[in-house]
């Protein structure tokens, strides 16, 4: 069986003769390359010395991305907070909230450890599959200890979508950009307006210039 990363450099390949655009969804065979990155922390991408700087891959379909943010980095471009963002995310399906637990000092007894629990988002399948959002491991140090941390990244596909939604794209400008955007994806009027949350009278309105610019 060919493995991972012959695997991967394949849909690298063909991802870049699409100009980076993602590729038919996954197989059976592909389903089970994922299970198997995801039981190992995505170490195949991580140790894979092939990339370029700022590149990276979707664990699935094999979209090369570039220009990816996380959360908080998005959230302030988009002058609002990690939470919010978090929350449309969510409403999307993106990100599911997964419980998890740590152990951190005692504000009383800084010697003494106790848990701290909290809701972490984590990227759904759906928001990989689609494109969206990449799950990536990083090493970060905390209190003096190495730890391996879980981020999400956002690509610029996923930016353009949480940035309407969060209704910030307010000229016609960039209302008619992201028109065009999604229309060279070969998405129809109706799949446009579902994305975008623009009434359909709009979108229609955009087609329209846009087709008659051409």
């Amino acid at each position: 069986m060919t493995n991972y990363r012959d695997w991967l450099e394949g849909h690298k390949q063909a991802s870049r003769s699409r100009g980076g655009r993602s590729i038919n969804p996954p197989s059976r065979v592909d389903e089970g390359y994922f299970v198997r990155a995801e039981r190992e922390g995505w170490s195949h991408i991580k140790n894979y010395s092939g990339w370029k700087r700022s590149e990276i891959a979707n664990p699935i379909t094999g979209e090369i991305a570039t220009n990816c943010l996380t959360i908080t980095k998005l959230a302030e471009q988009l002058n609002t907070t990690s939470p919010t963002v978090i929350d449309q995310m969510e409403m999307l399906r993106w990100v599911d909230r997964v419980l998890s637990v740590e152990s951190v000092p005692m504000i009383c007894a800084p010697d003494l450890r106790k848990p701290r629990y909290s809701r972490r988002p984590q990227a759904t399948r759906l928001a990989i599959e689609e494109g969206y959002c990449i799950p990536i491991t990083v090493s970060r140090s905390v209190e003096f200890e190495e730890r391996r941390i879980g981020m999400i990244l956002i690509t610029p596909d996923g930016q353009r979508l949480l940035s309407t939604k969060l209704g910030h794209v307010p000229r016609e400008g960039k209302a008619r950009d992201i028109v065009k955007h999604f229309l060279g994806e070969g998405r129809t009027q109706a799949a446009i307006v579902e994305l975008t949350g623009y009434s359909q009278q709009s979108v229609s309105y955009h087609v329209r210039r846009l087709q008659s610019a051409a």
